[in-house]
């Protein structure tokens, strides 16, 4: 990187700045300013100023912070430069990697990179070495420690590549050398240290191993009242039974000459903190294999040990953050298989929740004190802070494995739970199961945090109270509609609307009940569609336009409000309320100045990328799906946002992206269904995959059998003329087995006559079959009874070669033009 400024960052270590600011050596002796430069620094791009008043200023008034914030940037300018900090308008700040060399970064560039020397030489020693995070705050204490830990893994693990590499190249003196700086950088990560025992013995060395292990034995019993862990001893008994003594007498420097210097870490134990393993880290054994997990018992042990003699920072009557989530340990009852799945299943838990943006996990150090403590939510909570917690058991009966699992609220609020069963104890199977229940406990806990959250922006209980019924009932009718309970729908809806209005009549100036009333006309309409209620579709739109359109211009929910507005309108074209596509360049609008006005916002960008889709403009479409995909906090659209990028690039003729899109919707909680459609998609269409007729029979049936309710005369129709297009593809070069295809296309068109979609995929298999005359004639026939035919058909790579009118019909056309076709 070319510094142009001259700005030198080493965080790594004790820290040093230098550069042509005033005094850019200051900054080191005002913990607070060198603390938000590395945070900076390490957060990479821009960092929203809201962020870290919230990490450095919380306990301060909102605009006394924002104005101690401006301040400390303005010091850190006149310390480093004017170019070393940027702005992005009046919001966001970063670091200028244009103006500033900082050592993580290279750091992290080296590991990236799998420049594994290069990696450990960079990482001197921990990370702001010298610092005290508590002096700052506990917010950015809990984040130095996550931090610190991860680039220790990551240090550990590229001297421990360079220890494999050395042993397999045959330099055991030089493995044993890597290995040994593995340990110095995590010396209480014991399977580490036992690593560097096997390499001791492989090398013949079984006295310096012994040695090491005393040395480490006694260190462990005269600072922490400790024993190593079983499987160090059993190891350390194989090789003392094998190798009493050293034959040669070598230690373990002999031969080595050429290994960078590297300082031994300092005695005291880092607190470990749970996260995914840097890149570049080897893959652990066993539950340390499945998923990134914890350091062992002797470290947490140790943590808890420094962990509760720390000074308690706790507010006597502190704010419970909304989205903050506690994962407590796991208790373990039954063998010592019981006691490892729960440390694995806990790693499990804290990690895959850390990947929801929009829910902030609290570390592993913050919990490490009510380890193997009675759960009493009256201690917890102060001390955390946390809105909700996650909390369970492990329990091994015979050769079954039961684990207990538990999301509370912070009032005891059961948000969900589950007791999952499994005979034997497969860590796969166990880590498979616990990410999908995490992955469906998502809505629940987003609901949970939604309810937190939604009383902000009134001072009226009973306005808060009716829009929180009002939220319920919505879901409840959602919740009739799709277990075919149709008969309670509607005064579930009737009873909803009656709520949020209640709730306009308390206060009338607080936006949020115009806000929900107004998606509940989304709703409602999606069920009108699939006739589960009626509607009149214009009074309807007219009706959710007109709330949502009253807060449009306020600045609380403004933002909201014209993404709603937006997915209003696409809606009205997609069902065929509105006919002009005046309407689609609408909703742009609004799904554009929803963006300018809030940032980025999954749901604004989920309607460009269908307008674009709508229009055939692939780029844009794909472009704005990304957008959608990686904002979306809770992942809760993830399956939908995926198969919107799998289309895109099938269309594009992407065939390779297309097939990573549709394998990674499989996995996906409810997403075989899309994965088993895309995978049909591309045996009739793409090289891809291959037209195998018969695998492809088993995938509609697997299909098909996944499908149940009110659903099944919908998909079916789908599923069966997507195989036929697949046959129509394995037939190219067979004239009379394209007949046959092309008469089991008519024969599933007659049998399904309650679906529209039939003529639609019915034209794509004859597109397949290159008839295109009865494509074309099917095609007429869908735009003429579908009333959400979409638009973008006339550029779906399905219909390449097909002529045919795809205007829009106005309703009142549909019934003659179907009467007539029929």
């Amino acid at each position: 990187m070319i510094v142009v400024d001259g700005i030198r960052l080493r965080l790594l270590g004790v820290p040093a700045v230098d550069g042509p600011g005033e005094d850019p050596a200051g900054i080191l002796s005002q913990p607070k300013r060198l603390a938000l430069l590395a945070y900076l620094a390490i957060q990479g791009g821009f960092v929203r100023r809201e962020v870290l008043v919230e990490m450095f200023w919380p306990d301060s008034d909102p605009e006394k912070a924002r104005r101690a914030l401006s301040q400390a940037t303005l010091t850190l300018r006149r310390s480093l430069g004017r170019t070393a900090i940027r702005s992005r308008g009046n919001e966001e700040l970063g670091i200028s990697p244009d103006h500033v060399w900082i050592d993580v970064r290279a750091f992290e560039a080296a590991i990236a990179g799998e420049r594994w020397p290069e990696a450990v030489k960079l990482h001197r020693d921990e990370l702001l070495h010298g610092l005290n995070g508590d002096q700052v705050t506990p917010e950015f204490s809990r984040w130095l420690d996550g931090e610190r830990l991860r680039l220790q893994r990551a240090a550990a693990g590229a001297a421990k590549r360079l220890a494999d590499a050395s042993f397999k190249a045959g330099d055991v003196p030089a493995a044993i050398a890597w290995a040994r700086r593995a340990v110095a950088v995590r010396p209480l990560d014991e399977s580490i240290f036992r690593e560097y025992l096997a390499l001791l013995d492989e090398a013949g060395d079984a006295a310096q191993a012994l040695s090491e292990f005393e040395s480490f034995r006694s260190r462990l019993g005269t600072e922490y009242d400790l024993e190593p862990a079983r499987e160090t001893v059993r190891l350390i008994e194989m090789i003392r039974s094998r190798r009493p003594e050293s034959p040669s007498g070598r230690t373990a420097e002999s031969g080595i000459t050429t290994v960078p210097d590297f300082p031994v870490a300092a005695g005291a134990p880092t607190r470990d903190t749970a996260g995914p393993a840097p890149a570049g880290q080897p893959p652990r054994r066993g539950w340390r294999g499945v998923r990134p997990a914890a350091t062992g018992v002797l470290a947490v042990v140790a943590l808890l040990l420094v962990w509760l003699n720390m000074p308690s920072t706790t507010d006597t009557t502190p704010a419970i953050v909304p989205n903050r989530v506690a994962v407590l340990y796991l208790t373990s009852m039954g063998d010592s298989t019981a006691q490892i799945i729960a440390e694995g299943v806990t790693d499990i838990l804290i990690e895959h929740l850390r990947s929801y943006s929009a829910i902030e996990v609290l570390p592993r150090s913050a919990v490490q004190k009510y380890r193997n403590v009675a759960i009493d939510l009256d201690s917890l909570v102060p001390a955390l802070r946390a809105a909700f917690f996650v909390y369970g058991s492990v329990r091994r009966l015979a050769d079954q494995t039961q684990v207990s699992l538990e999301v509370t609220g912070a009032d005891g609020t059961a948000v969900n739970s589950d007791v999952l069963t499994f005979d034997g104890a497969n860590p796969a199977i166990i880590t498979e199961a616990v990410l999908t229940w995490v992955a469906e406990s998502i809505p629940q806990l987003r609901s949970a945090v939604m309810a937190r959250e939604i009383r902000f922006g009134t001072t009226d209980s009973l306005a808060a109270t009716f829009t929180l019924q009002g939220i319920a009932a919505e879901r409840n009718a959602i919740q009739f509609g799709s277990t075919g309970a149709f008969d309670l729908v509607a005064s579930q809806f009737q009873r909803a609307d009656s709520l949020f209005g209640l709730a306009i009549e308390r206060d009338s100036r607080w936006s949020n009940p115009y806000l929900y009333r107004g998606r509940l006309v989304g709703s409602r309409i999606r069920l009108c569609y699939l006739e589960v209620v009626d509607c009149e579709w214009q009074s309807a739109f007219d009706e959710g336009i007109g709330y949502l359109s009253a807060i449009v211009d306020r600045a609380d929910n403004g933002a909201e409000a014209l993404e709603e507005r937006a997915q209003l309108r696409l809606m009205s074209w997609q069902y065929a309320v509105a006919i002009d596509t005046a309407v689609l360049n609408l909703a742009v609008s609004d799904a554009s100045d929803a963006i300018e006005l809030g940032g980025v916002r999954p749901l604004a960008h989920s309607v460009l990328t269908a307008v674009y889709m709508e229009r055939g403009e692939w780029d844009d479409a794909r472009s704005q799906a990304l957008w959608a995909l990686n904002s979306d906090e809770y992942g809760l659209d993830r399956g939908r946002i995926l198969f919107d990028l799998f289309e895109i690039a099938f269309n594009m003729k992407q065939d390779t992206l297309a097939l990573e899109y549709c394998a990674s919707m499989r996995p996906l909680p409810r997403g075989d269904l899309r994965f088993l459609h895309c995978n049909l998609v591309l045996r009739a269409w793409s090289d891809v995959l291959p037209p195998d007729v018969d695998e492809a029979r088993q995938l509609a049936d697997v299909y098909l059998a996944g499908v149940h309710g009110d659903l099944r005369p919908v998909v079916t129709p789908q599923v069966e003329l997507l195989l036929a297009a697949v046959l129509a593809r394995a037939a190219e070069r067979d004239a009379g087995q394209q007949n046959e295809v092309a008469r089991l296309v008519d024969s599933l068109v007659g049998e399904h006559e309650g679906s529209d979609d039939r003529f639609l995929y019915a034209a794509a298999a004859m597109a397949r079959l290159d008839r295109i005359p009865d494509a074309a004639e099917y095609l007429e026939l869908y735009f003429a009874v579908s009333r959400t035919a979409r638009w973008y058909v006339s550029t779906k790579r399905w219909f390449e070669g097909v002529s045919f009118d795809s205007r829009r019909l106005d309703p009142a056309e549909v019934g003659s033009v179907r009467d007539r076709k029929e």
